[in-house]
């Protein structure tokens, strides 16, 4: 088990008077824009607390792949990913931002490199750049620009939670508005405005575990401390229906801690043994309720879901993909003893394989978060090598 380093290094964060000016200063890791902004109410101006890495790229979790021998091939597949990388009809000719991380995901795994994506060597990532415009500094720091509904992503911190997934390293360039900065700069951003009441907190603790180790614990701006002890019992204590896409990134953000836990120590021996129960009962929920054809319900865990202002959700075709593919994704991403039956798997892959082929192409493009998916999942299943990484 590696010995985890326990030196950290902090941001400084000097104020002059009750509302003034800030700068945030940062060893040569990372290369942090200061930013000079009247500052909230609630701010306390205390800094938010990192660590130097161990290296500048992050974790990466290997698919456990429950291989399944499909009647597919690798044309019909990338017919698929083309089609849901094709802008769609209220894009305007270019993918929209999130499109283009559901697909890049998609691209990477099969073997690709998404056109964002710039890179040196086959395996280094220098840059990313899905517009400059996409991207600007503000008095908390780098973030995503509003989109035209006027939220900043689809689900918060969705960018930096892809580029982990991509092994896009932290030292690596993004284009923005102010010029090539550093992805570091939004992991410090995350990490500052992090608290445990956020509406989404999957995919922000998804990157966190893949960029914080050998660090277990952080700081927000306003001196409030957690560690990956503290939101994992505030995870497994939460409704699915928190969480976004039937609370299936929930398990998938939980699975991935556990994975990185065992290759190095980040939780406590008591939060282990809860997180392996938990991961247990649910996968054992999912098993229960895949339904005959093979898909699987919005309401896939009996125990999972609140009926506190909750609504029953309709069971259409595209919501059977959206739970279905997520559930096989999440399946092929579980530690060798925590896996459902293999039939399960394979009832679940046909169904989505089947329903590729029925359903119009517009309805694939159009629905391409379910689709994408869905699809990944097909690829896991039948093509993956278990050399290539995952999540």
């Amino acid at each position: 088990m590696p010995q985890y380093r326990t030196n950290t290094l902090y941001l400084i964060c000097t104020s002059c008077g009750l509302v003034g000016s800030f700068g945030l200063v940062f060893a040569s890791l990372f290369s942090l824009a200061s930013a000079t902004k009247t500052a909230p109410e609630r701010s306390s101006h205390l800094p938010a607390e990192l660590v130097e890495m161990l290296g500048r790229s992050p974790i990466l979790v290997e698919f456990d792949r429950m291989a399944i021998d499909l009647p597919c091939d690798r044309e019909e597949i990338n017919r698929y990913i083309s089609l849901l990388a094709a802008p769609g009809p209220t894009e305007s000719g270019s993918p929209s931002r999130s499109r283009k991380f559901h697909t890049g995901r998609l691209v990477a795994i099969s073997g690709g490199t998404p056109e964002w994506i710039v890179k040196s060597q086959p395996n280094e990532v220098i840059s990313v750049n899905l517009g400059s415009k996409d991207f600007l500094s503000t008095w908390r720091g780098l973030e995503a620009a509003a989109m035209a509904n006027g939220r900043r992503s689809e689900h918060r911190d969705q960018t930096l939670c892809t580029l982990a997934e991509l092994d896009v390293p932290l030292n690596c360039t993004i284009e923005t508005r102010e010029g090539s900065l550093p992805v570091a700069d939004l992991l410090t951003t995350s990490i500052s405005e992090f608290h445990l009441d956020q509406k989404e907190i999957s995919w922000t603790v998804s990157a966190f575990a893949s960029y914080l180790p050998p660090q277990t614990g952080w700081w927000n701006r306003y001196g409030e401390e957690y560690s990956f002890d503290t939101v994992v019992q505030e995870m497994m204590g939460r409704k699915l229906n928190r969480e976004s896409c039937r609370g299936l990134h929930q398990v998938m953000a939980l699975t991935k801690i556990l994975r990185i836990d065992r290759k190095g120590t980040i939780l406590a021996p008591e939060v282990r043994e809860a997180l392996n129960a938990y991961l247990h009962g649910k996968l054992a929920e999912a098993v229960e309720s895949q339904l005959e054809d093979g898909s699987w319900p919005p309401l896939w865990s009996r125990s999972g879901f609140s009926d506190v202002y909750e609504y029953t959700p309709e069971d259409s075709n595209v919501n059977r993909v959206l739970v279905t593919g997520h559930m096989l994704e999440w399946f092929h991403m579980l530690p060798k003893d925590i896996k459902p039956p293999i039939d399960v798997v394979q009832a679940g892959s046909l169904w989505v394989l089947d329903n590729l082929r029925s359903v119009p192409e517009e309805t694939v493009n159009n629905h391409f978060c379910p689709y994408t998916h869905a699809v990944l999942s097909l690829y896991i299943a039948r093509f993956l090598d278990n050399d290539q990484h995952g999540t």
